[in-house]
């Protein structure tokens, strides 16, 4: 008597199609996938930018005010203007070793990073400005139409 083996190979995990009661009658419902698959399907659509001039220009997304960036200098910051700051400095101070530039480093990037920050603060106000005459004028407006 002769058997033979075959060796199966494990299936990925698909959820079974299921039957259920409605109204007294059993219905099939279609499979769906697992999560898994879903996550590993969505994962498969964008895994970032590819190019080097993609990822250049995505490391600057997620930038709210620039104070924990890993570049001093950002996108539309004048690279030459630091330096003329680091230069000036250097030249007021006259640091007369490498601990005393130091210091002057630091203080230039503390100047440049604060700046940032002022920068920032007044952009977000000057939108908070524009902002509240449409918020007031939608209310003024919601109310004028609830007196009919």
């Amino acid at each position: 008597m002769s058997t033979t083996s075959t060796a199966t190979t494990p299936q990925p995990k698909t959820s079974r199609a299921k039957t259920s009661r409605r109204n007294g009658q059993e219905t099939a419902t279609t499979p769906q996938p697992s999560r898994a698959e879903i996550s590993r399907e969505n994962g498969k659509k964008s895994q970032g930018p590819v190019s080097e001039e993609g990822k250049t220009r995505s490391k600057y997304n997620a930038v709210t005010h620039g104070l924990t960036a890993k570049t001093l200098v950002l996108s539309g910051e004048d690279p030459q203007k630091l330096q003329r700051r680091f230069d000036a400095w250097t030249a007021d101070l006259q640091p007369q070793n490498s601990v005393e530039l130091f210091l002057v480093e630091q203080a230039v990037q503390a100047s440049w990073k604060l700046e940032r920050v002022d920068r920032a603060e007044l952009a977000r106000l000057a939108y908070l400005i524009q902002a509240i005459p449409a918020a007031h004028d939608q209310r003024a407006y919601e109310q004028a139409l609830a007196l009919g």
